[in-house]
């Protein structure tokens, strides 16, 4: 008995040394696992671009009507003259194409303008082009004028700066139209903001008797200071500039935003923000200045309309 206790526990021993070696091993190779998933992940975000499909009900539409939203490029390309985004856009068979802003950086040499503007063609080829600019395209104007907005118009776009459009597409009415300012004062007196032209487009395009949509590339537009009770005769509104939090943990969500700062609610996806504003927020295609993206991949949005029942 006593040989027999002696074996057993040799051999527990044994396999418990064989477990704790195990145990180093893995702990030693974690960080070598973490570091291989971070390039991986790296390289994939630089390369892949998914499809995120969104299925938004508005009051009084009477039509299907299906849009890709397109956003925060920043100069980027996918395949030899972005032949793969512009590809993967025309699978989506879209109505019309919310081309969303940050297509170029503040600092854009004439290559990368020449670059979007070759896409802006291409995508008209596939379906109405609405662009609203930017924070990056307004910093861009600002040091170089407005003639970036109209080498846009004559690529085949329909500029949306503070301004709309009443359109039929699908069968259905809409009213399109976008700006980069802010719903609420932001600094500034409640007069100054009711004398500014975001006011006045706000004001203007809630008056519409069809559905609304607006291109806000910053999502901080309406989501800060009850923006979007004050307005909430917009029914849906199209934003970008999160780049989906950068660096996305699981159980997470992103880590960083523009304006919203670290981990943001409003990253991606599609919000309510009152009783009648919806909000699709697009992760877009780029990293955020030098930080890369990380298990975040680009993406275009394709938003099914439908009417309410």
């Amino acid at each position: 008995m006593a040989g027999c206790a002696e074996k057993i526990f040799d051999c527990g021993f044994k396999i418990t040394t064989l477990f704790k070696s195990i145990q180093r091993r893995a702990l030693l190779s974690l960080p070598l696992l973490l570091l291989a998933a971070v390039l991986i992940s790296a390289v994939v975000c630089r390369v892949h671009i998914g499809v995120t499909p969104y299925t938004v009900e508005l009051e009084g539409l009477s039509g299907e009507v299906r849009l890709v939203l397109v956003s925060d490029l920043h100069g980027m390309t996918f395949g030899r003259d972005n032949a793969r985004l512009v590809g993967l856009i025309e699978g989506e068979s879209p109505d019309f194409i919310a081309v969303d802003g940050d297509m170029i950086d503040r600092d854009a040499p004439d290559e990368d303008v020449r670059s979007m503007l070759s896409l802006i063609s291409e995508l008209c080829k596939i379906a109405p082009v609405y662009f609203a600019p930017g924070n990056h395209e307004d910093s861009y104007i600002e040091q170089n004028g407005t003639a970036l907005l109209d080498a846009i118009r004559e690529a085949g776009a329909t500029v949306l700066n503070d301004s709309f459009v009443d359109v039929i597409h699908g069968g259905a009415a809409l009213r399109i139209g976008a700006t980069t300012g802010h719903g609420f004062p932001f600094g500034r007196t409640w007069a100054e903001f009711e004398a500014s032209d975001e006011y006045v487009f706000l004001k203007e395009m809630e008056k519409a008797d069809v559905p609304t949509v607006v291109m806000a590339h910053m999502p901080d537009t309406f989501i800060f200071n009850s923006a979007a009770e004050y307005w909430s005769n917009i029914d849906l509104v199209l934003s970008g500039h999160t780049h989906g939090g950068v660096i996305r943990l699981p159980f997470v969500g992103g880590v960083y935003a523009p304006m919203q700062e670290f981990f943001p609610y409003y990253d991606k996806g599609h919000f309510h923000l009152d009783d009648k504003m919806q909000m699709i927020v697009t992760a877009g295609l780029a990293g955020y200045e030098w930080v890369p993206r990380l298990f975040n991949p680009p993406e275009i949005c394709t938003v099914t309309l439908i009417p309410k029942k």
